[in-house]
């Protein structure tokens, strides 16, 4: 494809024995370091985002589902679970609240791409939601993302786990990130897609920036 064609093992810069090994020894030296510096339920939990995407994500479904990229963005929304129990050791309802957020934004972030590229995913035989269910269907479930991003976005604040900044931040982010897709759902030359998506970008960096500034004003104010 277009947009990755100069990374190092599509280029031919890597071969795939030197990637293979590349990823085979960071697995071994960030396993250990987590183990060593942390606690095996963070390193449980790595190991399974680096399973589930290396081999289920990458292998199959990406070339097997529309819901390639829905199911498959579990692995990217480990992260805070992960950063959280290297800290506690314990799964709390905070960090799994925050995965489902990004597991929600993960649809409406990068669907607006599959479309912008979508005759190159046609080539490639990848089958992207847009081009399995056409790109009006998979504007209409943008929409339905974004708003249980809303729901997912504001739970914490209703669990009494935020502030008010956390509330009015994320709630503005969100009604934005709605208006688009709803603005969307008429755009007949998909002139939106490019901004949807660097804005989806933006979005998540001010949503865990919101979160933090919020943890620190509860904290000291």
């Amino acid at each position: 494809m277009e947009r990755t064609k100069k990374r190092p093992l599509a280029s031919g810069e890597l071969t795939l024995f030197q990637a293979l090994s590349f990823t085979a020894l960071l697995l071994f030296v960030g396993s250990s370091l987590l183990l060593y510096f942390s606690n095996l339920l963070t390193l449980l939990i790595t190991t399974f985002g680096f399973i589930f995407y290396s081999l289920i994500y990458t292998i199959y479904l990406k070339w097997a589902t529309p819901q390639n990229i829905v199911i498959g963005g579990l692995s990217g929304a480990l992260p805070p679970l992960i950063g959280w129990t290297a800290v506690t050791n314990e799964i709390s309802l905070l960090p799994l609240i925050l995965v489902l957020v990004i597991f929600l934004w993960t649809p409406p972030h990068f669907w607006p791409l599959a479309i912008d590229r979508i005759e190159e995913y046609k080539k490639e035989g990848v089958p992207m939601m847009p081009i399995a269910k056409g790109v009006t269907r998979t504007k209409k479930e943008m929409v339905v993302y974004a708003f249980l991003l809303l729901g997912a976005s504001l739970a914490p604040y209703f669990y009494g786990l935020t502030g008010y900044f956390y509330l009015f931040s994320t709630t503005a982010l969100n009604i934005y990130f709605i208006y688009l897709c709803l603005a969307y759902l008429d755009d007949k030359k998909n002139e939106l897609s490019m901004k949807i998506f660097n804005f989806s970008v933006k979005y998540m960096f001010l949503f865990f920036l919101a979160t933090y500034i919020d943890f620190l004003l509860m904290l000291y104010v």
